[in-house]
Parts: structure tokens; C-alpha cells; sequence
């Protein structure tokens, strides 16, 4: 009886339109006209806790250096993760750290 009830309780909550952003962006020359009504941000007197910005950096600043003639096709981390982006893309799926 409550797997009957329950998609009728979900039925019932007003979602937003779009999911609201979960990081803060970097506005850069944003948006371009023709993408305006596509924005999907926070109205400016709402309450908003966003994680900090992905940049690049984030990314791959603890990437190994590889050369034109690298043969290997998986290399070996050479330090611990310095980011919460790379601890989150190292960690396998049950949230530990892939890093030794």
C-alpha cells in the first residue's frame, strides 16, 4: 500500500522548472542575447549556498606530464589530490579515495 501512495505524494511537490545552479559561476561576456531566456540562476533576493567555481586548474593540476612519445596508456598519480574536485574524480563508487 505505500508503493501506491508514494508517486502520488511526489505527484503532488511543486518542482522548479530547472534544477537550481549548485556551483557559482565565473561571468565572463555571459549570456550571449539569443541564450537570455535560457538562463537558470537564482532570483537575486533569494538565499543561495553554491560551492566555489571548477576552473581548469581544479582539473588537472595534479595530472603527471606526458610527451609526444608516452606509450603507456594509464599513468600513476604522483601526489595526493589538492583539490575537492580531484578528491571527488579519484574516489571510487563507494566514496573512498582511489589514492593510496
Amino acid at each position: 500500500m505505500f508503493f501506491n501512495f508514494l508517486p502520488f505524494v511526489i505527484f503532488l511537490q511543486v518542482l522548479p522548472q530547472f534544477p537550481l545552479p549548485t556551483h557559482d559561476v565565473i561571468v565572463r561576456y555571459w549570456p550571449p542575447p539569443e541564450y537570455e531566456r535560457n538562463t537558470v540562476a537564482y532570483d537575486e533576493d533569494q538565499k543561495r549556498e553554491v560551492e566555489k567555481a571548477i576552473v581548469i586548474q581544479d582539473a588537472i593540476s595534479d595530472l603527471p606530464p606526458v610527451t609526444n612519445f608516452e606509450t603507456r596508456d594509464e599513468m600513476s598519480y604522483r601526489n595526493p589530490p589538492e583539490t575537492e574536485f580531484q578528491r571527488y574524480i579519484r574516489s571510487t563508487k563507494n566514496g573512498n579515495s582511489a589514492f593510496p
